[in-house]
């Protein structure tokens, strides 16, 4: 996958699709505008938390190990 590819959303779980989805005005960001938000940002995202960061962190890490 390419950094500019759109993210797959379909792989989150509905809560994570959610916060991401209304963090970009419910457009679905490319891989590279997820990587670009640090950590501790996506922890001020409303409906992010601990666990929900590990579930974008491993879906972004398997991407871009494809």
């Amino acid at each position: 996958m390419h950094l500019d590819d759109p993210f797959p959303i379909e792989r989150c779980s509905p809560r994570l699709r959610n916060a991401i989805l209304a963090e970009f005005r419910w457009r679905s960001p490319t891989l590279e505008e997820l990587i670009s938000i640090p950590s501790k940002q996506w922890l001020k995202v409303p409906g992010i938390g601990q666990a929900l960061l590990l579930e974008l962190e491993a879906i972004m890490q398997s991407e871009l190990d494809q």
